[in-house]
């Protein structure tokens, strides 16, 4: 696959940056996320970044067979991010439930697209120049219908995440992915992204777009940030430029951003090139079935997030349990 990404965090007008965003490519396969920590709760910062860093953490110790199932592997991974921003307050010497943040994350193997999101961080696909798809907020009171700024779900607190999978996309040439914060999405419009973002430079065109939002956005401006990759290389499909990205591939390892201020990465991958073999390939049976047990129960309904109410603790203890467990089975894995 070849693609080109970028993605940014800027402070706005805000004392402090509650935003994070990560990039990281492995196997054929690209994690994108945007964090945004609940404003109005102590730690915000400290759980977007806890979340960042355990969705790349996931993407990085799990087995590539078990990417397989993308929308098993973000179940997952944001369950196993709750239970990290609860330790994580703990560390900070705040009470384990009141950092909170949104999520936004997509996960692109083999060329589809899977996407998983809690809150008002928003993913948006753009195709043939306008916005095809994007994903609805978890905002108001989903009882009355009315959307108001406050966020109905979110990862952290009490309660397990309740997260949204989106459908799969097969991705086609010149397609547009934009992951971003209420911040940035709040004065979007899609001629914005396609003024502003082309594939060759899109990091340039990225800066450009969030500058741009920040002036319309009201003062002072909410932290803004974004991750945008474009897909597919018809602007590289002279033989120079096309040997030129293969180079690229051979000579770079896989990549990781995790960001509060300005970040880039660009990747090329090809489908011809080589993928090593797992060592731990005869482990990787019996690791798939104990990810499919913990995401079934993960799918299971609970308790909605927006009172901020206790469910059964032995029901979240238990969960949290589980989440740990199965993380350090796959780091013995590796």
């Amino acid at each position: 696959m070849i693609y080109t990404v970028a993605s940014q965090s800027y402070i706005g007008g805000r004392a402090r940056n509650e935003d994070r965003v990560a990039v990281a490519a492995r196997d054929g396969a690209v994690l994108l996320v945007v964090a945004d920590g609940l404003g109005g709760h102590e730690g915000g910062d400290i759980a977007s970044q806890a979340l960042v860093d355990a969705m790349v953490q996931s993407f990085d110790r799990t087995p590539a067979e078990q990417l397989a199932d993308p929308a098993a592997f973000l179940q997952l991974a944001i369950g196993y991010s709750h239970s990290v921003i609860r330790r994580r307050a703990t560390e900070n010497k705040l009470p384990p439930h009141v950092p909170k943040t949104t999520c936004v994350a997509c996960l692109i193997s083999n060329g589809v697209a899977h996407w998983a999101h809690a809150g008002d961080s928003r993913l948006y696909l753009y195709r043939d120049g306008r916005m095809a798809y994007r994903t609805e907020d978890h905002s108001g009171d989903p009882a009355s219908g009315v959307e108001t700024n406050a966020i109905s779900r979110y990862v952290g607190g009490h309660a397990r995440p309740i997260a949204t999978i989106g459908p799969k996309v097969q991705l086609e040439d010149n397609d547009m992915i934009l992951l971003c914060s209420d911040g940035a999405w709040r004065n979007i419009e899609s001629a914005d992204v396609m003024k502003h973002i082309v594939p060759e430079q899109p990091q340039n065109g990225l800066d450009s777009l969030l500058r741009s939002l920040e002036l319309r956005n009201k003062e002072p401006s909410d932290n803004l940030s974004a991750v945008a990759l474009c897909w597919g290389a018809d602007y590289a499909s002279s033989g120079e430029k096309k040997e030129h990205q293969l180079d690229l591939l051979a000579s770079s390892a896989p990549t990781v951003v995790s960001s509060t201020s300005t970040s880039s990465t660009k990747g090329t991958t090809d489908h011809s090139v080589p993928i090593e073999e797992n060592s731990a390939s005869e482990n990787i049976k019996p690791m798939q079935d104990e990810l499919e047990r913990v995401a079934a129960k993960l799918d299971k309904p609970s308790a909605a997030q927006s009172g901020d109410k206790p469910g059964k603790s032995e029901d979240f203890n238990s969960m949290i349990e589980e989440l740990e467990n199965f993380i350090e089975k796959l780091d013995k894995s590796l």
